[in-house]
């Protein structure tokens, strides 16, 4: 596959190392040279053996002491600083860089202050000191400016807006990452552009935005390919890896951990191999299978091993769940203690939340009310203070629970009208996200093309340039003769330029135009959903009421009374779900995923196959329903379900508005160019005003029918959506008091086919 290119490249990381030590070998008297070269390999030893690392800075360090190099005893403690910094020592790792800075000082090498500044900064940042970190970035950025050093300069740039993203300044931290890839296109630093793209795919990742996320995260992957950067590939493929993961594409995530493992195992980076083991321990517990035990094991001996204390309360959870997947509840809760324990040593409050969670769902399978409550009360209490929507609903879920096994039904209820409430808040929130999710794809695609722009206008201004000294010496040699059409050539650009600033115009108009209208959709769509969340409210009251009476006073009602209630919570309820049903066709419609595959049609057979369903909407209110086609073989052009969406809307539109005792007929004959479908009634009729706002979802009413029925007009807004997709139209014909009749013009095959073209 494309993302293996650079696996033959695995070792490259051994080999330099080799190279270095056989070059350590030819030197054959202590000078700076050996220094830096001792200092070298230790900072590339720095990952994969800590203990050989610290032994060539150590005589990195006597040496430089012995011949007075003080230049060599910075690079020791910056060298000295990577190692411990690799670990999480940060307090140790920020005193050997402290050291090597006020050395640099010292000596006035501004390209040594620059290097350990930026570790500095990195140190800063992962110890959470955020505006220290920002300051000392900005004077470092200041000494890169300076010295015209634009590797570094990206490196900065690339600080800063990973500070933002830590500050939750995501408008920001987007808009340094998109001028770090753009520093590195002009100078070809794929590292840093690498960095930045799969920065940009972690602030996605942060958001929910799983699909964008890969995007990045794949484009970063070639970027780290390209420069045979090994050790980054396997991190970004887990990343990737974990986005499928997400996305519940269990297969497609395990095929991206397993290779970013391997590569992990031939680098000897033993903390990748506890990341990638605890990843494959996660899908192995999703889809059921029986290694997820070992995985876990193994990434917590490696998280042991290198007291990598993140990774090892993640794998002690793995277990946990594994052992509730099991029942053995005892062994869940023994792990999940420990996890606990060990999140508030170090201060995890988010994950002791968690864990607080599982805790009291354990407790509560083993029947440990008090002891569960206890638990569940933690969690909540932490997401309240950091409104944390998602965990006050599984707490409260799970506190229903608890109090309706301890027959609290009063406490349950309460619980679980708390769910619900945030239960519909997270759904709020999902659509939030959605609508960020657009405007930062928006933000990111507008500054590429600015981005493209910029580069055009810099080609031509190039091409002009050239143009112009070109156009020098030729009047130079032909004089007055080029002078003259050097003044054409301004004329013509003039107009040229007149042309593109009528262009503009015209286009800020049509924006401008579009931006109004986008508006009243968007006030149109607000007041649409005011009235359907309206009458689901009605009918889903209407469900609860008759529901709440047939349970609580059941023995006082006559068999008569109690199927008349049942009557009614099925009516609500089959509403209820006719109008879900209509926003769900019209919410694809909207985002373009509805399918649409017309055919030909027997209109005779359609009718037949969809008259019961017809028919029990005007049976309801005695109303007869007349079918008549013109010929028995009228076919018609159009996708069967879109089609029966269509008729369905109409007849239970012309239904609602008849009174009982009228006439809904469906008609179907030839046109010169398709087919004409007709439903009317003999119903109570319209305005031309009501006419002219039907289809506008901006002045769309809730209107009771002639027995109050509700509803939203949202079937009759799908109809016409079906009927545009069909390249068709409506025509509407009503009067006050005498009924109405929705005229549907469908093109032919051979139509469609030819507007489907001419489009």
């Amino acid at each position: 596959m494309a993302f293996l290119c650079g696996f033959a490249n695995v070792h490259a990381d051994t080999e330099k190392i080799d190279n270095l030590l056989v070059k350590l070998k030819s030197i054959r008297h202590d000078d700076t040279t050996k220094v830096n070269l001792l200092n070298i390999i230790a900072d590339n030893l720095s990952k994969s053996d800590s203990s050989k690392a610290k032994q060539y800075a150590s005589d990195a360090l006597k040496m430089a002491s012995t011949i007075g190099y003080p230049l060599g005893i910075a690079d020791y403690n910056w060298v000295m600083g990577n190692i411990v910094s690799y670990h999480k020592s940060y307090e140790k790792a920020m005193n050997h860089y402290s050291d090597a800075l006020k050395i640099a000082v010292e000596v006035k090498c501004e390209t040594c202050e620059l290097k350990y500044l930026t570790s500095i900064v990195i140190t800063e940042k992962a110890m959470g000191n955020k505006d220290l970190a920002l300051e000392h970035n900005k004077r470092a950025t200041a000494i890169a400016i300076k010295l015209n050093d634009k590797k570094r300069l990206a490196h900065c740039m690339l600080i800063q807006a990973s500070i933002y993203e830590n500050m939750g300044k995501f408008d920001l931290a987007l808009e340094g990452f998109e001028d770090v890839v753009k520093l590195c296109d002009e100078t070809g630093n794929l590292r840093h552009k690498a960095s930045a793209l799969n920065n940009i795919g972690n602030i996605f990742y942060e958001k929910g935005f799983y699909n964008k996320a890969q995007e990045y995260y794949f484009q970063s992957l070639k970027t780290k390919e390209q420069q045979n950067d090994d050790r980054g590939a396997s991190s970004t493929m887990l990343n990737i890896g974990t986005t499928f993961y997400h996305l519940k594409n269990y297969q497609r995530a395990g095929e991206f951990t397993r290779q970013s493992l391997a590569i992990a195992e031939k680098l000897g980076d033993k903390r990748q191999i506890g990341r990638c083991l605890m990843g494959l321990g996660d899908i192995a517990l999703m889809t059921n299978q029986p290694q997820a035990t070992e995985y876990y094991e193994k990434a917590r001996q490696i998280s042991e091993e290198l007291s990598y204390i993140p990774l090892l309360i993640n794998t002690l959870e793995g277990l946990g769940s594994v052992a509730t997947t099991n029942k053995d509840y005892e062994k869940a809760k023994y792990y999940y203690n420990i996890a606990l324990n060990t999140a508030i040593k170090i201060k995890q409050t988010k994950v002791e939340s968690k864990l607080n969670y599982l805790l009291g769902k354990t407790y509560l399978s083993l029947g440990r009310y008090n002891e569960a409550q206890s638990h569940i009360y933690k969690s909540l209490k932490f997401a309240d203070e950091n409104n944390i929507n998602d965990i006050k609903r599984t707490c409260h879920n799970l506190l229903a629970e608890m109090f309706t096994l301890k027959g609290d039904y009063k406490m349950a209820l309460k619980h679980k009208d708390l769910f619900q409430i945030y239960n519909d808040s997270l759904v709020n929130d999902q659509n939030k996200r959605e609508a960020e999710e657009m405007l930062f794809t928006y933000r990111l695609e507008s500054e590429k093309k600015s981005m493209e722009m910029e580069q055009r206008q810099r080609d031509m201004v190039s091409e002009a340039q050239s143009k112009a000294q070109k156009n020098v010496i030729l009047v130079l040699i032909i004089g007055l003769v080029l002078m003259a059409i050097l003044a054409a050539i301004i004329y013509r650009s003039y107009i040229a330029k007149q042309r593109m600033n009528s262009l503009l115009t015209r286009q800020k108009q049509i924006i401008e135009d579009q931006n109004i209208k986008l508006q009243e959709f968007n006030d149109g769509k607000d007041k649409f959903f005011g009235i359907m969340a309206h009458d689901l409210k009605g009918s889903f009251n209407s469900i609860i009421g008759f529901s709440k009476l047939m349970k609580e006073e059941m023995p006082h009602y006559t068999a008569q009374e109690l199927t008349e209630m049942a009557d009614a919570i099925y009516l609500s309820a089959n509403n209820t779900f006719k109008l879900l049903e209509n926003l769900i066709e019209w919410s694809k419609t909207k985002i373009g995923v509805a399918s649409f595959e017309p055919i030909l049609i027997n209109f005779t057979d359609f009718a037949a196959k969809n008259r019961h369903q017809w028919e029990s909407n005007t049976e309801a209110k005695d109303i007869t329903l007349n079918i008549a086609i013109d010929h028995k073989s009228t076919s018609i052009y159009a996708d069967k379900d879109m089609l029966g969406s269509i008729l369905r809307n109409l007849v239970s539109n012309a239904v609602k508005f008849s009174p009982r005792g009228g006439v809904v007929t469906i008609s179907a004959s030839k046109t010169d160019n398709g087919n004409e479908i007709m439903v009317a009634d003999t119903g109570i009729g319209m305005t031309q005003e009501s006419i002219d706002d039907l289809f506008n979802i901006g002045k769309v009413k809730s209107l009771p029918g002639t027995e109050r029925e509700m509803g939203t007009g949202l079937g009759l807004l799908l109809s016409f959506e079906f009927v545009k997709r069909h390249n068709g139209r409506i025509k509407i014909e009503s009067q006050i008091g005498k009924g109405s009749t929705f005229k549907i013009y469908l093109p032919s095959r051979n139509s469609e086919q030819q507007a489907m073209q001419t489009t």
